[in-house]
């Protein structure tokens, strides 16, 4: 997920293009490939240097009012999700259209595409969605990519991972007010925060944080 690259760094877009052309997943959003890393517009219509990994490119942008809302319509279903900030007119160069706006005088153009590059896929965003409809987006493209978790869903809990040549270690960040209890898949688990052994299961408390480490 690569949201508002607004600032293209040198080498990026070919990573980036690499990255899709041999397999990979990429969300990309709004005001993407507009200026280069000191901040000097790129010349052509944006995202600029990945224009051919999205299949689109960015005619104009209305830019919303604070209290102002369109929508985001799936042609496929009729649902809509409610959408704000930003919304790109987008201009399609072999792009699938996903989801499109549901008002104002670029109502049904697209806002939401998905296209093929190499081995990979590349989604855009035109506008800034609900986060109901980002769930479902993400959880989508993880799904298509065989990315799943560890652990069972717990809503409000954030779990990361980093893994070097001494173990895997995960951190549990509990941010809601409620107690959460985390099942722990098998294998040799250390609570690094309060010691000891973690066996079944990771307890945390309200606003609580842990880290495990798997012992490789």
């Amino acid at each position: 997920a690569a949201p508002l690259a607004y600032m293209m760094k040198e080498g990026l877009a070919e990573k980036l293009k690499t990255f899709v052309k041999e397999g990979g997943i990429l969300l990309g959003t709004y005001m993407t490939g507009v200026a280069d890393e000191t901040d000097r517009c790129i010349f052509g219509a944006y995202p600029g240097p990945l224009r051919e990994v999205f299949g689109l490119w960015v005619e104009e942008t209305d830019a919303l009012f604070p209290e102002e809302r369109n929508g985001i319509v799936i042609p496929e279903t009729g649902k809509v999700y409610e959408s704000s900030f930003l919304c790109d007119r987008l201009r399609l160069e072999g792009a699938k259209v996903l989801g499109t706006y549901e008002k104002d005088f670029y109502a049904g153009e697209p806002c939401v595409t998905e296209h093929s590059y190499g081995k990979g896929k590349a989604y855009y965003l035109g506008t800034l969605p609900e986060d109901v409809f980002l769930e479902k987006l993400t959880a989508s493209m993880c799904l298509e990519a065989g990315i799943q978790s560890l652990f069972p869903h717990q809503e409000g809990v954030e779990i990361t991972q980093r893994e070097n040549a001494h173990g895997s270690f995960f951190f549990f960040l509990n941010h809601t007010t409620e107690e959460k209890r985390i099942l722990l898949p098998k294998g040799t688990w250390k609570n690094l925060l309060k010691g000891g052994a973690a066996e079944k299961e990771v307890c945390l408390g309200p606003r609580d944080v842990a880290v495990l480490k798997l012992e490789i």
